[in-house]
């Protein structure tokens, strides 16, 4: 016969044993808050190393940079001067912009007035830079571009003034509202062509231009030409000579008096398996014939810059990206591989991280894909890499989670 003492510490026990199993069960169901994850301060604010020093021009002024903007080497790069010829890349870019282009495309015909066309002879004695029209001659869009930016027509320049704008004065009202509304606050237009000296502008300024332009796909394709065959001239050639060689894809040439010798270009290379496109403007050359003087400097400054890049490691391998912390347990996600680009030393790395989702850390354990570490512009060639995590996270204990389900756990 069990006594009544037995049999009240059985219910007992048969209490504390049911409660402990409740516990448990609750315990197993407690909430258990995600990963969380906390970036790290990463080791780089630049490409390691000195920023180089590019040789510029004995004179006049330069600017090079980067396709993003970063700008290498500058030389009176603001200062407002004379810029010939070049003026009809804006002339271009109010064309473009006002009558788009596909490429392939056309464009709306063009008929050569009779005032126009009686403009030759004087211009001629002035020594401009022409290709010979006709009145009543019907020249497409397409044409006139290539007429204005391979032999750099003025009198195009101004036919296509009037075609856009219905007057000389009002296009050069709308190219001087452009290249404010593009913050070239050195730059002041007096015409379509260039020809006349107040028409003026700063490197820096001529390489915001030059980048727009340059995103327009029919200029860019203009310019890359070596040469173009136009009516009653025939095949004529680029004014820029460096076009269609060692990566050169324009932009253009101008020469006067006052302005000297001044070129605006783009070129691409190839740099340890990585392109990099560089854009360039040198300004008032005079170290022998005009338009030469300026395509030695850009020549010289091209070179120059290039020199200075190669690969160069940005963030080492297995650099802490992440502290991650779950369930009582810590660990660190690093960089998978190092990240590397090819770049000047000594210029900003703007090294971001990117989760693409919410990283799936749970209890598993080795790469963690979904997370990357990149380094977009003005880094060239900067990819990405993957991270891996440092400590495997297991499944919580069942201590754990009583102290979780009882609020006692701090984290």
């Amino acid at each position: 016969m069990v006594s009544k003492r037995t049999a009240g510490a059985s219910v007992v026990l048969a209490v504390l044993l049911l409660g402990a199993a409740v516990v448990v069960v609750l315990a197993d169901q407690a909430a258990i808050a995600a990963p969380v994850a906390t970036p790290l301060p990463l080791p780089v604010s630049s490409v390691p190393g000195r920023p180089p020093r590019i040789a510029l021009p004995a004179q006049g002024e330069a600017e090079i940079m980067t396709s993003s903007g970063q700008v290498l080497a500058a030389q009176k790069a603001t200062v407002s001067v004379p810029i010939a010829s070049v003026t009809k890349i804006m002339t271009a870019y109010v064309v473009l912009r006002d009558h788009p282009l596909a490429l392939g495309a056309q464009g709306p015909a063009i008929t050569v007035t009779a005032a126009e066309a009686a403009t030759l002879p004087e211009r001629i004695a002035e020594d401009q830079s022409l290709i010979a029209v006709t009145a009543g001659e019907q020249i497409s869009e397409l044409t006139a571009l290539e007429a204005l930016l391979i032999p750099s027509a003025d009198n195009v320049a101004d036919i296509l003034a009037v075609f856009d704008a219905g007057s000389q004065n009002a296009f050069v009202a709308k190219m001087n509202a452009t290249a404010k509304a593009l913050g070239m606050s050195n730059t002041s237009y007096a015409d379509a062509s260039g020809f006349d000296s107040a028409s003026r502008s700063s490197a820096a300024d001529l390489l915001i231009l030059a980048r727009k332009a340059m995103a327009i796909p029919v200029f860019a394709e203009i310019v890359d030409m070596p040469a173009v065959s136009l009516p009653l001239v025939g095949t004529v050639s680029n004014y820029n000579s460096l076009v269609g060689k060692d990566g050169y894809t324009g932009i253009k040439t101008g020469s006067t008096g006052a302005a000297g010798g001044c070129l605006v270009w783009a070129v691409t290379r190839t740099v340890d398996g990585t392109p990099v496109t560089l854009y360039g403007v040198v300004l008032g050359q005079d170290q022998g014939p005009l338009v030469q003087a300026a395509l030695n400097s850009a020549n010289a400054l091209t070179a120059a810059a290039y020199a200075t890049f190669r690969p160069r490691t940005v963030l080492a391998a297995r650099t802490p990206v992440y502290r991650v912390s779950w369930a009582g347990q810590t660990g660190l996600s690093v960089t998978a591989h190092a990240l590397s680009t090819v770049y000047p030393p000594g210029t900003p790395a703007h090294v971001e991280i990117l989760p693409a989702s919410p990283a799936p850390f749970g209890v598993a354990s080795g790469p963690v894909s979904t997370l990357k570490l990149t380094a977009p512009l003005p880094l060239a060639g900067a990819g990405s890499t993957g991270l891996s995590f440092t400590a495997k996270f297991r499944s919580p204990s069942l201590a754990w989670r009583v102290r979780q389900f009882l609020g006692l756990n701090r984290s």
